[in-house]
């Protein structure tokens, strides 16, 4: 059966029917589409000057998609395509063989298999590197930032005296909800006086997405006496004279 309607000059249909095929050719005045069908398998061509689509269909369960103009081309399997060393599942897709080095990419993460049997992870939990049982993570973020300040000491007991402090910030977004390194280092201190000994602590961590650094230092401030007795002599005495730290720790967040 071939039926042709032709009501314009730059438009028309034609429709031809053999046995279970059936052709269909439709002409409008942008495009020209093609489609030939037979029991369950279809394939449809629609072309314009600016765009060429393609498309085969066995019934609904596989479909693939050619779409091509100037700027770029799309290819659809039923969301799939597998060649020999790429393979693209509908949830993710792979580059490389079965075997050795393969990457596979998915909306939640990267996952990179190497022929050591080593892989690498990035995810939302972060980047790290496994091997077997273990896994070692690597570090991406980095964040510095310096705390100066000058303080009075206290005074502990007899000729001790002491500063400690527990100090409290915010980390930027990126860091919450991650495992955060931190490190907290004394960079700098000068006392108004002398001192004969002193001993630090400083250390930081991170508890529900708060940063908290602690300094303690603990001194012992001297005076220098010259002898009266016109003798090139310098006696050193504890003083307990007021007694007061300036200081500079450097704070580094890893993640």
């Amino acid at each position: 059966m071939l039926t042709i309607n032709n009501k314009e000059n730059n438009k028309g249909n034609l429709t031809l029917k053999v046995e279970k095929t059936i052709v269909e050719i439709k002409i409008a005045q942008d495009e020209i589409a093609q489609r030939v069908k037979k029991d369950e398998f279809e394939t449809y061509v629609q072309q314009t000057a600016e765009e060429l689509k393609s498309k085969v269909a066995r019934g609904d369960d596989l479909k693939t998609e050619v779409t091509q103009n100037a700027e770029r081309w799309k290819l659809s399997i039923d969301g799939k395509l597998k060649g020999r060393t790429y393979n693209f599942d509908g949830e993710g897709f792979s580059i490389g063989g079965t075997e050795g080095d393969v990457a596979k990419h998915t909306p939640s993460g990267s996952e990179y298999k190497f022929s050591d049997g080593s892989e690498v992870v990035i995810d939302k939990n972060g980047f790290y590197n496994k091997r077997g049982d273990s896994m070692r993570e690597y570090h991406h973020l980095n964040y510095k930032f310096t705390i100066a300040k000058n303080v009075d000491m206290t005074k502990k007991q007899k000729f001790e005296y002491y500063y400690e402090e527990t100090m409290y910030f915010d980390i930027p977004d990126e860091y919450k909800n991650k495992k955060v390194s931190v490190t907290a280092t004394m960079k700098y201190k000068a006392f108004n006086t002398a001192v004969l000994n002193c001993s630090e602590s400083t250390w930081g961590i991170v508890e529900n997405n708060k940063l908290k650094v602690y300094v303690a230092i603990n001194s012992y401030p001297i005076a220098f006496l010259k002898s009266t007795d016109n003798t090139p002599k310098t006696y050193i005495l504890y003083s307990e004279r007021d007694h007061s730290l300036k200081y500079q720790v450097d704070v580094n967040l890893t993640a």
